[in-house]
């Protein structure tokens, strides 16, 4: 290859800050590793100084005779739990009443006796039954309110006052009172 005369002082410009670099994370890492080795033989030191003193309060290390205990100790049965963690909190399939005061105070709801639920609209009676929210799945359930009052049921439940519930769609709830049948709708 050649250059001409004019280039010459840009290569050999590029050429010393190309060394320079090199010479400069040369320096650098060389640095670096001499902080590491020094860190390594400090921790080396404290841990044979450990060994030699022995765990904590001056004892001598487990001997191998100590070891198949040690293992045992950790591998002992555990004293099952005081209830079963996956057992609902709130039966399903049965209306119970929750409300804020009930759940802070009782670990488990009880199945209160409810007076007769009205099927209606909310807004014409006091009592009136809505549908305050719908979880679509297998199985389905939705969460009925009358008043202060929530219910969680799904297909098939029976309410107080002979209602039935027959279906529950991803926005409506249909409730059956002997023959006439009633279509909640979320948020109504």
């Amino acid at each position: 290859m050649r250059y001409s005369r004019s280039e010459l002082p840009k290569i050999v410009g590029l050429s010393v800050v190309l060394v320079g670099l090199i010479a400069y994370l040369a320096v650098g890492y060389g640095k670096l590793l001499g902080r590491y080795q020094a860190e390594q033989a400090g921790h080396a030191a404290a841990h044979a100084a450990q060994a030699a003193v022995g765990p904590a309060g001056g004892q001598a290390a487990p001997s191998q005779a100590q070891a198949p205990a040690t293992a045992a100790a950790l591998i002992a049965p555990a004293a099952p739990p005081e209830r079963d963690p996956f057992e609902p909190i709130i039966p399903l399939g049965w209306p119970a009443q929750v409300s804020a005061q009930s759940a802070r105070s009782q670990q488990r709801p009880s199945l209160p006796i409810l007076p007769a639920l009205a099927p209606t609209r909310p807004g014409r009676e006091a009592g009136a039954l809505s549908v305050s929210g719908i979880v679509s799945g297998p199985p389905s359930l939705a969460v009925l309110r009358q008043g202060e009052n929530h219910f969680i049921v799904r297909s098939g439940d029976g309410l107080p006052g002979r209602i039935r519930v027959v279906s529950i769609g991803k926005s409506t709830v249909t409730l059956r009172d002997g023959q006439r049948e009633y279509v909640l709708r979320l948020g109504e």
